[in-house]
This record gives structure tokens, sequence and C-alpha cells, in this order.
């Protein structure tokens, strides 16, 4: 174990896992065959999943399992087994997003380690104090998080930290993004992501006339890979306990190489910290291995335009050389080469009409010899199957280097273990007794052994020390390396050299049989624990009765808006949260906004942004507190940090809004157990799974109109439209109407708060006005319409049209005819259509 911090790596699949554990890993992580949120990975059948932790084990490296989706009401029983086959199993975390599900884990299993997973979107302290009061043992942190921000939290806490320190990185916050979700029904949320952020898209200015020029797309949502071994001191100077490589989708050679690089950096540091150094070559195998070049992501804040590859979503492989001759009569290419280039390698010609051609080396030439290595600095000739669209000073990258994945295979595939564990023997031999072999490996196992010989004395030959450890030290395909000789060997010994060869043999198996062996954990009986299990989870839902007419609310984010929404009838209005530029309420008109409202009893719940770093905790607390005396209805909280810092500073009505996830009873049930008196649904659910809340739907809410966003993140994608220009200094183009054009000409509006977040929205309003009577019937008690991002005349026409809905069905009137109407006036303001979202079809 390499202390005081930990490598963990990536594994998809079992050969990953031994490329992971022979390169150097402290610990892996890896999905089953469900619940994880690499569904497109192999991943790991039980039985699978019970060798390789046997595997790990024999090596002392951890096992953590990702069981990080969100879970629907009927698969909570079927989690929970697997859980607890886990925890049997001797795993020594699970990763987890669902709230829900940790609740249940944690009562029902209370020896299993929970690791918060970064779909949690864990950004600040308060958030982590939530989770340490929930028992969880560590929290993978955003990515978006800089070095100070990790400082400033683990003043605040003993929890260990995880950060992802290499790999891809997704452009919103992990799990907060519904992109893929709403494009295509693909959750990342449920592990099924389709990464529409890698696809090209067009910047487009909203409600302004084409220019008629050709549109550009480039790949503005696909953000460079993120490499921080340059940077591992101050990592885990700030206190990071888990260093965490990306890459449950990559191939086994990619772990094996990434996870020995960064073994070989950390092992320099923890040996001499004020000397750490990254060696040229080994960023060069990094880039090598896989890159859409590197960036430190928000290591030190936000880094623009300079975060994202916005030329191609994949990879790009290592600067090679450039085309210096075209031989198009007999179909080579001459290449001035700055670096090593073998038979097997695979490269591509960027060429200059556009596009890149990828090729594998089959013939290599020197001249006129054929070779098959060349050094950088020499000219290369090779063989191509067309030179068209092929010219000289066309550059040449490297995508695949077939010696160094060779020799990342070698690592995990040779029957001769890369990772030695060192082992002491002690050696008891005298004549007229057996030979007794006592071993001692790193973690203080001890194993003794005795031979079925007696030993004798030596007529010509006796055994000597070197002779007994040349025996000793066969142990070839065995994972121990012999470090130490103890003997205790009487004078002038004999004994057949096989006897010792069998002692040593069985020495071996016996310590990693011992090493291997499955950790004795307390816990419930399969027979107890599903009693418990069918106790805790209820049954069957009661259906909701008695809830009355259902409430409108409206989120809104500016005072004539807040105005038009009570004017129109809405019961409830959430105010404040993030500040769009353009639209935001001050104090004094939160103030006399609440005071109107309660001339129509319209509640007031004032939100808190959605998301807020650690240098952002006094602001917040500060604005909770100065509108504390205003007396509003109650708060939302839209992160695990803003719930605990609401109660810590005694508030009772909290509001539990989408952004937390609530995906299934359980996770309604713990909010509502917290101090929520109200909750949305995720966005994700569908009707019939939002049905099964049964009597928790009297507090539940459901968006039915309106704009919620599909993506918040750091990047401002108008730092790349700023760049197009040859400018990098931001140009305020967020005080435009933009958008994000997809190739079928969708357009997903973009919004910038004053924070400098970007919010991606659905290129089609949502709206149910039509499914109001459904809804109803189902005993929801709010319908919310989201408007945070449109102005009072919007909110007024919604609020309005559903208001006259509702006021059918509470007189008992089939509001269809009319829902029919208000769909059509509604849709003729949404230029690209309406949604109903997931309700009618789920994830």
């Amino acid at each position: 174990m390499h202390l005081p911090v930990e490598l963990l790596a990536p594994a998809g699949s079992p050969e990953a896992a031994r490329a992971a554990v022979q390169n150097g890993a402290d610990a892996i992580y890896l999905g089953g065959k469900q619940f994880s949120a690499r569904q497109y990975a192999e991943n790991f059948g039980d039985e699978e999943l019970l060798e390789i932790l046997r595997y790990c084990r024999i090596y002392g490296v951890k096992v953590y399992v990702t069981v990080n989706t969100l879970v629907h009401d009927e698969e909570l029983d079927r989690a929970l087994e697997y859980l607890h086959f886990l925890y049997n199993a001797g795993v020594d975390a699970v990763i987890m997003q669902d709230t829900g599900l940790m609740r249940c884990t944690a009562q029902l299993i209370p020896g299993l380690s929970i690791h918060a997973s970064t779909q949690m979107t864990i950004h600040n302290s308060e958030g982590i104090l939530f989770l340490e009061e929930m028992g969880v043992q560590r929290v993978v942190l955003a990515r978006e998080l800089s070095l100070e921000d990790i400082r400033r939290i683990k003043e605040r806490t003993d929890m260990e930290l995880e950060i992802f320190i290499h790999g891809a990185l997704c452009i919103s916050y992990s799990g907060q993004c519904l992109l893929s979700s709403m494009i295509g029904g693909r959750s990342g949320n449920r592990g099924r992501c389709a990464q529409p952020c890698r696809l090209a898209y067009s910047l487009q200015e909203i409600n302004t006339p084409s220019s008629g020029g050709e549109k550009r797309y480039s790949h503005l949502l696909s953000p460079k890979d993120l490499n921080l071994i340059e940077h591992l001191p101050g990592i885990i100077e700030a206190g990071v306990t888990g260093l965490k490589i990306e890459g449950r989708m990559k191939r086994p050679e990619y772990v094996a190489v990434v996870v020995r690089v960064y073994r070989q950096a950390l092992d320099r540091y923890l040996e001499n910290p004020d000397g750490y150094h990254v060696q040229y070559r080994e960023q060069q195998e990094l880039a090598q291995v896989f890159n859409r070049e590197f960036t430190p992501g928000y290591l030190f804040g936000n880094p623009g335009q300079a975060l994202m590859s916005v030329d191609r979503p994949n990879n790009r492989g290592v600067y090679l050389g450039r085309v210096k001759k075209v031989k198009r009569e007999t179909g080579n290419v001459v290449i001035r080469t700055e670096g090593d280039l073998n038979v097997g390698d695979v490269i591509e010609f960027w060429v200059t009409s556009g596009g890149r051609k990828e090729i594998t080396v089959d013939r290599l030439f020197l001249g006129a010899e054929e070779v098959n290595h060349l050094s950088g600095g020499r000219e290369a000739q090779i063989k191509v199957k067309t030179t068209k669209d092929i010219h000289p000073g066309d550059r040449v990258f490297k995508t695949y280097d077939v010696e160094l994945m060779s020799a990342a295979k070698q690592s995990f595939t040779s029957p001769v273990k890369k990772r030695k564990i060192p082992l002491s023997i002690k050696v008891e031999l005298h004549s007229g007794r057996p030979m007794v072999l006592t071993g001692k490996d790193d973690l203080d196992n001890h194993v003794s052994v005795s031979g079925d010989l007696l030993a004798e004395e030596a007529v010509k030959r006796p055994l000597t020390h070197d002779s007994i450890r040349r025996q000793l030290d066969r142990l070839g395909n065995t994972p121990f390396e012999l470090i130490e000789v103890d003997y205790d060997l009487g004078d002038d010994v004999i004994l057949p050299l096989s006897e010792i060869n069998k002692c040593r043999r069985k020495l071996v198996e016996l310590l990693e049989e011992k090493r291997g062996q499955n950790p004795v954990r307390n816990g419930l009986s399969v027979a107890q624990f599903r009693q418990k299990k069918r106790d805790l989870l209820d049954g069957s839902p009661v259906p909701a009765q008695g809830s009355g007419c259902p409430i409108i609310t409206v989120s809104v984010g500016d005072g004539e808006s807040a105005y038009a929404a009570i004017e129109s009838g809405a019961g409830r209005i959430y105010l404040g949260g993030e500040k769009f530029w353009g639209k935001s309420i001050s104090s004094s008109a939160v103030e006399s906004i609440i005071s109107f409202a309660g001339q129509s009893n319209t509640e007031v719940y004032i939100s808190l942004p959605r998301i807020w770093h650690e240098n952002e905790l006094c602001e917040v607390r500060k604005y909770v507190e100065g509108t504390l005396s205003f007396k509003p209805s109650g708060y939302t909280a839209g992160n695990l940090g803003s719930f605990r810092l609401l109660k810590s500073l005694g508030i009772e009505n909290i509001h539990a809004d989408y952004p937390l996830n609530i995906f299934n009873r359980q996770t309604a049930m713990f909010f509502l157990k917290k101090g929520a008196d109200s909750y949305t649904f995720s966005i994700e659910l569908n009707m019939q799974e939002m049905e099964k809340f049964g009597e928790m739907l009297k507090k539940a809410e459901c968006v039915v109109h309106g704009w919620p966003p599909l993506m918040v993140s750091e990047h401002c994608v108008l730092s790349t439209k700023n760049s197009f220009k040859g400018s990098t200094a931001c140009r305020q183009a967020c005080r435009n109407p933009i958008g994000l054009q997809d190739r079928l000409n969708l357009t997903f509006p973009v919004k910038t708060d004053t924070k400098c977040r970007m919010y991606v929205y659905n290129s089609k309003e949502l709206c149910l006005i039509e499914n109001l009577s459904l809804l109803a019937s189902m005993g929801i008690k709010y319908f919310r319409i989201e408007a945070k991002i449109k102005d009072a005349p919007y909110v007024a026409r919604v609020v309005s049209a559903y208001n006259r809905i509702l006021g059918l069905l509470s007189r008992g009137i089939n509001p269809e005819e009319e829902a029919v109407y208000s769909r059509e006036e509604l849709e003729k303001y949404s230029p690209q259509g309406i949604t109903k979202g997931h309700y009618f079809r789920g994830v």
C-alpha cells in the first residue's frame, strides 16, 4: 500500500483490472452488469467479480464497485440484494449516486463503506458535511473544483477526498446533465450517456437573420482530456486521498500505460517530494496512448477556451512530422519524422484539403532499404493505398504505437508477474527432522510448512545457505519476490533439492491462499437481511388521497415576472437562485414581492443557487440571513450543501429541488425526514414511476411547462466564439440570445449567469397542459412552470393558461377542448415546437 495517497485505476473488464494491478494501482474501481454508470463497458458478472476480488486481495489492492446510477422503485430490491452480495464478497467500498439507495444501504448494511460518486455533484464543504452525517467515508469531488477550493474544503472536514487526475472530462457538472437523456432517451444518470457533447455544433444568434454564409460546425462542447501528473505535489498537499484515473471504457493497454506512468511519478514524489519532476518520455507516453490534447481542467481556475478540443472529439495521437514528398507514381509518401516509427504503427495525415487519412504502416523504408523501425529525425518512406489529397507539408500524427501497446499488453498477460510481493523465509533444517519453512509477507501474514522427508548427514556435499536460497528463489510465475532468508541450519545436512522445491511451492500456495481469503464480516443472514429489507421498502405504496386542487408554482428570474406570476394566480413562486444577465432581483425587491404575495396568499420560496463553490459560501449564507427578516414561506435547495446550510440556520420550510435527483420513494422519504416540506421529482421520471410515490405525492411537484436546464457548466461556450474572432477576452456575447445549433438544425438556447456559468436548454419547450387531468388525478400537489429565463408576458400567458385548466377541473368540467386550444396557443410562441419530455417514455 502506497501511503498517504491512493492511486485508483479504472477496470472496465477483467483484463483492465489485471493491467491496473500489475502496473501499480493501489485500488481499482469497476462496475457490475447492472447499476453502473458505464453500462457500455464490458463490466463484471458476479463470478468474474469474485475472481478479480481474490486476485486483488493477493496483491493488497482494494476494490471499489460502482453502484452509481439513479434507481427506480422497482429496482431498489434488486439493487439492495446486489449490495448485500458485494458486502459478503468482501469489496472494500461501493461508489454511489442515489441518495435513497444510499440511505437504505446505511440502514441495512452498516458495515459496507460508501463513497459518494462524482454524480452527486458535491462541490462545497456543506455538501460533504451532509454526507459525513450520513456515514459516507469518501467523496469524489466535482471535477470543476480548483486546488484552492479543495484546500478550503479540507480545512472543514476529515472526510477522505478523491479527485480525477487523468482522462476524459464532462462539459457539464456530473449528475446534472440531461442532454443525452432528452435528445435520445439515453440517460447519463442511468449509465447510458450517448455523449452528444462530442458532436459538432454551430453558435447561432437567436432571433437574428442568418448572414447566409456557411455555418461553422465545431465540437464546442468537447473538452480536452485531463492530465494532472505535473501537479501531484500540490494535490496531495491539499489533502486529497484518492487520485483517480478515468477510463472504464478504455482498452486494458491504456490502463496499463497510464497507471504505470502515474505510479512511477507518485513513487518519485513519495520518495523525494522536493525533487519531484515528470520525465518528457512519460508525458509522451500518456499522449500517445490517448489524448484529445491535455488540460489541467479547473485546477487553477477556469481555463476558458483552453479547456476545449473544438477541432476533434477523439484521439489526436502524437505529432510525428510532415510530409516531405509524395511519389504518386509508386504510391509512396516520404515523411520527415520527429519521432520513432515502426511497422504496425497507425498514423494519420492531416491533409491540406481538410479531413484526415488514417493508415497502418505495413511497409517502411529508409531510402531503398526496407526496415521495421526508424528513429526520429530520419526520412521515412511508406506505402499508401492512395496518395489522393496528400500533399507536401501535411502534418502527420501517430495515433497507435505498436511497441508501446505491445509492452503494455505484455505487462498483464505474461505468466511472469510484473508486480511482486516481498517475501521473507525462515529455513529450519536439522539432521533427522523434516524441513520447516516459515514465510512472512508485507502484510505480516505468516505460514509454515513441513516437508515429508527427513534430512540426513551429508557424506560429501552438504547444503549451504547459497544452495538453499537458489531453490527458494525459484519463484518464477508466482506473485512473490524473495527478499530475505533466515537460516537455522544444522551442520553438514543434506536433503534432495526436489524436497526443498516441493516445500517452497507448498509455502507459496498457502500464503497466496491466505492473502486471497474473503475477510470475515459481521452482518445479517440472508433471511434476516431480506426480512429487514421488506420492512424498509414498505411494500406497495399507499395511493395519494385528498390532496385537493393542485397548485401552480413558478420559478422566475426577475421582479416583473414574479408580480406577473402572482397576479395570474400562481400559488407559489421561487425567487432568486442563479442570477442571469439582465434578470436579477434585489433584496429590497424580494421584500416587496413577499409583501405583495401575502395579499393573495401566494407562497414565496427563496432559491439558493444550484451551484456554489467554497469561495461563495459566505456570500450564500449572507444572502439567506439577509432575507430571513422578510419572512419568506421557505427556501429552495438544489444541492446537498444548500440543504445542510439551510438546516444549520434553523430554517424549517425547505423545498428539495429537482437537481437533487429525487428518482424514487426512498429518496423522497429521506429528504422529507431530513426536514423538506416539499420536493420536485427528477425530470427523468415518467408518470407511472411518479405514481408509485403514493402518499408522498401530496408533497410532490412536477415540472409541467417551460425550460429546465439540460446542462450546467463552468465553461462558457461563448469564450470559444470569441476565440474564433482572434480574441480571448470576454465580449459579453451572453447579453444577446445565443444558441447551439446541431446538424439537424435544432437550436439549444444558451444562457450564462453572473458567475459566467453556462446553462444549455432544450430546443423544444416542455408543455403538458393537455395532460393536467391525468397528473391531477394522481394526487400530485404542485405543478411547476420553469420560467427563470423568460419575461413577465411569458409568465402571465402560461400561468393563466394552466390556471384555466385547473379551474375547469376543480369545477368537474372536462377541460380537454380548452387544453387543446391552450396548447395550440402556447405552441405559437415555441418556434421549434413543444415536447412532453420523459412523462410518457422515461429513461
